[in-house]
C-alpha cells in the first residue's frame, strides 16, 4: 500500500462477499448480520466446550459468520455497515474480499450524488452499492460518510473522496413516515445541525408558531409587536383589512393569515425583516415552510422576498421592484395552482420558472426552495417540481431577502386563508 494516495490510519479487512455480482472499488457491502451459517464448518455449542463441526449455529451461541459474511446493503441490515470494497480489486461473487472499513480514515468510495467538501453527507441505502445523498420520506438509510473531495456525480455516479464513519441515525429527523417534517431532498446537503453548534458556519431560523399571536383587523397596523404575547420583528401590511392570528387548538402551533372577506384584492402581508438572508456565490439558501390555503383561487405568496409593502398590491405581483423567490398564485395563475417564481428585483427582469405545481385547497402540504448562484429547486412535499438556472436571461435574486407570506381574496364567492404550521431558514455565511 503506498501512503501517499492512500489513507495511512484506513484499516483493510478480508471478508466473504456472498452475492454474485461483479464489485467495483468503493462499493458498500453491508455485514449478513442475522446469518447462522459458520464460517469454517464448525462452531461452539456451549462457551468454551470443544468445537463441534457443524454447518449451522443457533442464535445465542457463538458464529463467526456475523463478522465473516458481506452482502448487497438492503433495508434489514444498514445498521451492519461494514465498509467499501478496497481499491484495485474487480472481483465477481461469491468470493473473498478487502474492504476498508469506517473508521474514520479517508478512502474511495462510490457515490452517485453532487458532493461539496465537508458539507455533503453521505448514506448508505437499500439496494444500492451506491453511497447516496439524503432520499425521500421515509426512505432507508444510515449517514455512513462525509465527501472529501467536491464533484458533481448526480448524473454519472463514480468514485469520490469520502470519511467513513460507523452508521448513525441521526440524520434520519427528515424521513418522518407522515411526510410532515422538512423534506429530505431539499435538506439533505444542509449542515443543520452543525450550524446549530457552530454560528460561524451558518445562519437558520425556525419558528413552530406556538407564541400566540394577536392581531386584530385594520389599516393601521405596522409590526406583529402586541404585547406580551407579541412577535417582534415581523411587519404586516394590509389592504383594507386583514388578520394574522394563532389558529385556536392548531396541533403544535399554527397561525393563519386571511382578508375574512371576499372582496377583490384586500388581504395582508407578513414579513420577517429580521430574517434577512442575501444571496451570494457559494452561499446556499435553503427555505421550507408547511402550508395549507383555504382556496385555490384566491392570491398568496410563500417564500422570501426584498421589504416590499405591496408584493401583491393589486391581484398581481410586483414584477417590478422587490427580489423574490416562492410559490405564488395571483390573478394570471391557473385556477388550482401555484407558480414557481423568482425575480432579481430593482427594475430587473422577471424570471418566473417554467412550471406550475398543483396544489388542493385546505390541505397542508410541504413548500420549499434551495437558492444557489447557479440554479433555483423548488420542492413540494420534498419531490423536486421545477428547477430555475441561472442564465442570461433569467437571474436569481440579487438582494437581501426575508421570510414573506401574503393572503388576499380575489375570487368574489371564497374566503382567503394561508395557515402555516411551520416555518425553517438557513444560509451558509
Amino acid at each position: 500500500m503506498n501512503n501517499l494516495d492512500y489513507d495511512p490510519i484506513i484499516t483493510r479487512k478480508r471478508v466473504y462477499y456472498e452475492g454474485s455480482d461483479a464489485l467495483k472499488a468503493g462499493y458498500a457491502l453491508c455485514y449478513n448480520h442475522d446469518t447462522t451459517a459458520n464460517w469454517w464448518g464448525f462452531g461452539e455449542l456451549t462457551y468454551g466446550a470443544d468445537k463441534t463441526e457443524q454447518s449451522v449455529t443457533a442464535e445465542g451461541e457463538q458464529n463467526e459468520g456475523k463478522w465473516m459474511r458481506v452482502e448487497k446493503p438492503a433495508t434489514g441490515n444498514l445498521d451492519f455497515f461494514a465498509g467499501v470494497v478496497s481499491q484495485g480489486q474487480a472481483l465477481t461473487g461469491p468470493c473473498f474480499v478487502d474492504i476498508d472499513v469506517p473508521n474514520g480514515g479517508i478512502t474511495v468510495v462510490q457515490a452517485n450524488v453532487a458532493c461539496t467538501t465537508g458539507v455533503t453527507k453521505l448514506y448508505v441505502s437499500a439496494g444500492s452499492y451506491y453511497l447516496m445523498g439524503q432520499g425521500t420520506v421515509g426512505a432507508a438509510q444510515r449517514c455512513v460518510g462525509m465527501a472529501m473531495e467536491t464533484y458533481d456525480r448526480s448524473s454519472t455516479a463514480g468514485p469520490i473522496m469520502a470519511r467513513l464513519v460507523l452508521p448513525t441515525a441521526t440524520d434520519l429527523a427528515y424521513d418522518t413516515a407522515g411526510g410532515d417534517g422538512p423534506s429530505a431532498l431539499l435538506w439533505a446537503d444542509c449542515p443543520w445541525s452543525e450550524m446549530a453548534a457552530n454560528p460561524g458556519l451558518g445562519f437558520q431560523y425556525f419558528n413552530d408558531f406556538a407564541e400566540g399571536i394577536a392581531l386584530g383587523t385594520g389599516s393601521g397596523l405596522t409590526t406583529f409587536d402586541v404585547g406580551p404575547k407579541g412577535i417582534t420583528g415581523w411587519v404586516s401590511t394590509v389592504a383594507t383589512q386583514g388578520t394574522m392570528a394563532t389558529v385556536a387548538g392548531g396541533a403544535h402551533g399554527q397561525v393563519k393569515l386571511a382578508a375574512g372577506t371576499t372582496t377583490d384584492d384586500v388581504g395582508i402581508q407578513a414579513q420577517l425583516t429580521s430574517a434577512c438572508v442575501d444571496p451570494a456565490a457559494g452561499k446556499t439558501i435553503w427555505f421550507e415552510c408547511r402550508a395549507k390555503l383555504d382556496t385555490g383561487s384566491d392570491q398568496y405568496f410563500m417564500g422570501l422576498a426584498s421589504v416590499d409593502t405591496t408584493l401583491i398590491a393589486a391581484g398581481a405581483l410586483d414584477e417590478t421592484n422587490p427580489s423574490y423567490v416562492g410559490f405564488a398564485r395571483d390573478v394570471n395563475t391557473t385556477a388550482g395552482a401555484l407558480e414557481c417564481v423568482c425575480a432579481i428585483g430593482a427594475g430587473g427582469q422577471q424570471a418566473n420558472a417554467t412550471g406550475d405545481c398543483s396544489t388542493d385547497a385546505g390541505t397542508f402540504h410541504n413548500y420549499g426552495v434551495k437558492l444557489s448562484s447557479t440554479a433555483i429547486s423548488y420542492y413540494v412535499d420534498g419531490v423536486l417540481v421545477d428547477t430555475q438556472a441561472n442564465t442570461t436571461t433569467a437571474s436569481i435574486p440579487t438582494a437581501a431577502v426575508c421570510l414573506s407570506f401574503v393572503s388576499q381574496s380575489e375570487s368574489m364567492t371564497t374566503k382567503d386563508g394561508l395557515t402555516l404550521d411551520w416555518v425553517r431558514l438557513a444560509q451558509l455565511r
